[in-house]
């Protein structure tokens, strides 16, 4: 088994365990909560995941990037891993500041606990540098303790959440997911030494987090027709939709999220083939062309089986979600793609502004669509809207790497 097949494999396993547990937990908590407060508690984890993009702010990929191209050099890799977890906190403590302002002004203090179990949630997210693991093709360890940490959690939730009222409860609970790993593998990389201190100046950091800006544009652009969905659809309708659109489309993540350990374990592998002459077309032909079928067949059980799994799984009250998983079939194979020609490709050739351009566009015009079909056409309308959006960008991209094969440039 090569290095990148092992890579998937424990990646996978992350993934795995951070959709099964949930998944066995969703059941639970959509009973518990009803649909109209697991819509209370999906706005409360909307927030919560836009603070980390915020915080993230494109480094998980630029870091990854730079460390697999300097992996053999040790300080230059200790410099690399210290900036941005400098960069990273730097920006914690301003989010964390204007927002425990801003909820003192406005007086609400009710928001007080959701406030600090968001971010510890985001914090241990911080500590937890699991694109260094990732760079350096190193991650079967903390792939064991991640899996573990997911069954801890998953047993905490089904045995200290039975009431509506345990919505705070749950996000505390939920911050474990990242605590555990963090102190893992920060105390492996100092049992190791795999980390040296080395003087980070203000520059530096500065100039990480200005490469990885255009990044965090593209992600926070993606945001807008992702996690904003669910804070729209409670703007323009009931929680009780916005329940179900959830449970849809945690649904509908789960399997897509299935895909992000092949993403991720490939990613330092295309960077390096892109080097090579045709490489955009090895990495189409070795793995694009795979990964893409696998979507068409996700896609396809979502279609003709996804609407039974849901009546089974979540029971009465959900039947809404049962219609909206049958639409968003097709997201899936779009969304293999757009994985293929965006990080397989555009961004292992440095093309970060280029990505977030894109994003950025079509993003704000998805703002222009998405508000009149969710008025005419509610929930459905919220997924017609994103599958607009990604069929746009995935169309564009793959001009780009079409005009990248005709006119190639170095790779940045």
């Amino acid at each position: 088994m090569t290095s990148v097949h092992k890579n998937i494999f424990w990646l996978m396993l992350i993934q795995v365990s951070g959709y099964i547990f949930p998944l066995l937990m969703l059941p639970y908590l959509v009973r518990v909560f009803s649909p109209e407060g697991f819509g209370i508690y999906s706005i409360i984890i909307a927030v919560v995941q836009y603070a980390v993009l915020i915080v993230d702010f494109g480094f998980g990929f630029t870091a990854m990037r730079k460390i697999s191209l300097s992996r053999e050099i040790k300080k230059e890799v200790s410099k690399i891993f210290l900036s941005t977890i400098y960069a990273k906190l730097t920006i914690f403590l301003v989010l964390v500041f204007i927002t425990f302002g801003g909820v003192y002004s406005a007086r609400e203090h009710m928001y007080f606990n959701y406030v600090l179990a968001g971010s510890l949630t985001v914090l241990f997210n911080i500590l937890f540098p699991i694109w260094y693991f990732q760079a350096v093709e190193n991650v079967r360890t903390i792939s064991i303790v991640t899996a573990i940490s997911r069954a801890c959690v998953f047993i905490l939730i089904i045995t200290m959440i039975k009431t509506p009222h345990d919505i705070t409860l749950a996000i505390y609970i939920n911050s474990l997911l990242y605590l555990f790993p963090a102190v893992f593998s920060l105390a492996y990389i100092l049992k190791n030494k795999i980390i040296t201190y080395q003087k980070i100046t203000t520059t530096q950091v500065w100039n990480d987090t200005c490469e990885a800006f255009p990044l965090f544009i593209s992600n926070m652009s993606t945001s807008l027709y992702t996690t904003l969905n669910t804070l729209i659809l409670g703007k323009y309708t009931n929680n009780s939709i916005v329940g179900n659109y959830a449970a849809a489309e945690r649904l509908r993540s789960a399997v897509q999220g299935l895909f992000l350990p092949v993403q991720q374990a490939v990613f330092p592998r295309a960077s390096r083939l892109l080097t090579s002459p045709d490489g955009v077309k090895k990495v189409i032909t070795i793995y694009g062309i795979p990964f893409v079928v696998v979507g068409i067949i996700a896609g396809l059980s979502f279609y003709f089986f996804g609407n039974l799994f849901i009546s089974i799984y979540y029971g009465n009250g959900y039947e809404l979600s049962g219609h909206l998983i049958k639409i968003m079939a097709p997201l899936l194979p779009l969304v293999a793609l757009a994985m293929v020609v965006v990080n397989w490709i555009l961004i292992a050739l440095g093309e970060n502004k280029l990505v977030g351009k894109i994003y950025f566009l079509y993003s704000i015009l998805h703002l222009c669509y998405v508000f009149p079909l969710v008025k005419l056409y509610s929930a459905a309308g919220m997924v017609y809207s994103v599958m607009l959006t990604e069929s746009l960008i995935t169309l564009t991209m793959m001009y780009f790497v079409y005009k990248n094969t005709q006119y190639p440039r170095e790779a940045k």
